[in-house]
């Protein structure tokens, strides 16, 4: 759900959403006229952010025309800000650096801001999309190769590896391009292009954790000292094979470290994978409050799990004897191309016990974490569990790294005994 960089005592996480467009529409509108708008503003959005990453494409090869003609570059820092700065090692690379940026010395990247606005975007884009440019090309040309150590500017100047390829940038937008009324209910309104307009994005369905973040972020976005601080977003879409493209967006926000004794409360979790007779659930979860009264718990149920092992161990022992009944892959006497059919059959059976396994763990941290947020608890204690639910294996150490992470967004702690 999140990546978290610590900060002194904040902590910056991303929030992830699949988002769809609200069109402008009469109120006589009809159902087909609205689905058509929809698909229309959808289209616009899809175009203007394959534009924006042609435009970057265009000005980080303007720079490794540059740099290949001989100039070197330079990370100036100013402030907060990091500039790219061209330097010509020889006069024919200064008039090389000219005939690139349009007649200008091609010293600094704000020397492309015409070029980039009223040539590149057609004087369609808000300076914005300049800014956004600037800050993916140089931050391109700056970063590392994962095989060599070495800067990209260094290796395509030495002809290692090529321009960025920018095929993936979203645009992004931070909050002072956001206006007050930006945040709407369940809506988020950008503006990033003149012919595109204001776009009001609406959230899809959340599940409680995603949906608490949510809500506080919007809580907070008026609000001077907000617990949950907007910081950017970016906007950008997903390809699917078989399917319409979905737009989405990922929120970055910063959220200050809450102390625990804020929550007082504590959650002990006991994972009963042994299946011992006098307990009837697979996991408990029981809120400790000091000097109050006691909470019934939240009690998830074995029932469907050992159903679904079972149903799937008996598949796996028939698909086991078909590979068995096919002889050997390598032998004259083996049916290899019987065997290889039934053997893909089993793969794909394992990788859906695997992919089983990580949605039951995920929808098991999902309540429990949502049960820690709603009974005020600042610390979770869960016993550690063996790799079984009964004679079945499972992978418990997956679900305590979920268990983990999601807590941590929370600031709740997690206690393993």
């Amino acid at each position: 759900m999140a990546t978290e960089t610590v900060v002194s005592n904040k902590v910056i996480l991303t929030l992830g959403l699949d988002v769809f467009v609200v069109p402008e529409v009469d109120d006589k509108a009809t159902k087909e006229e609205i689905i058509e708008a929809e698909r229309a503003l959808k289209r616009r959005v899809i175009t203007s952010i394959d534009d924006h990453r042609k435009v970057c494409k265009k000005v980080s090869a303007i720079y490794g025309q540059a740099l290949l003609s001989g100039a070197t570059i330079r990370h100036v820092s100013n402030g907060d800000d990091t500039n790219i700065v061209l330097v010509p090692n020889k006069e024919a690379t200064s008039d090389t650096l000219k005939s690139l940026f349009g007649g200008k010395s091609g010293m600094t990247m704000y020397e492309l801001r015409s070029v980039v606005l009223e040539d590149l975007y057609a004087g369609n884009a808000k300076s914005l999309l300049f800014d956004d440019v600037r800050e993916k090309v140089t931050k391109a040309y700056k970063s590392g190769d994962p095989v060599y150590n070495a800067k990209r500017n260094f290796l395509h100047l030495q002809a290692v590896r090529k321009e960025p390829r920018m095929e993936r940038v979203p645009i992004t937008m931070f909050a002072a391009h956001l206006k007050k009324k930006a945040f709407v209910k369940r809506t988020l309104t950008l503006s990033w292009r003149k012919d595109v307009g204001e776009v009001a994005f609406k959230i899809g369905n959340l599940d409680g954790m995603r949906n608490a973040v949510w809500r506080k972020i919007k809580e907070g976005w008026n609000q001077e000292n907000p617990e949950y601080k907007f910081l950017s977003v970016d906007i950008n879409y997903k390809r699917k094979d078989s399917k319409p493209d979905q737009l989405c967006l990922r929120i970055a926000y910063e959220r200050n470290k809450k102390d625990t004794t804020e929550r007082p409360n504590t959650l002990r979790i006991d994972i009963n994978n042994k299946l011992e007779t006098n307990k009837q659930y697979l996991i408990s979860a029981k809120t400790e409050m000091k000097g109050e009264k006691k909470i019934k718990p939240l009690l998830i149920d074995q029932e469907a799990v050992l159903a679904w092992l079972a149903q799937h161990q008996q598949r796996s022992k028939a698909l086991d004897k078909r590979v068995s009944a096919c002889g050997s892959k390598t032998r004259p006497w083996g049916h290899r191309r019987a065997w290889l059919r039934h053997q893909a059959v089993r793969d794909r059976n394992t990788l859906n016990r695997e992919r089983v396994i990580e949605d039951y763990n995920k929808a098991w941290v999902r309540r429990l974490v949502d049960w820690a947020v709603k009974e005020d608890c600042g610390t979770i204690v869960i016993n550690k569990a063996e790799r079984t639910i009964g004679q079945y294996d499972w992978n418990w150490s997956n679900m305590l790294n979920r268990l983990i992470n999601a807590a941590n967004d929370f600031s709740i702690t997690v206690l393993i005994q």
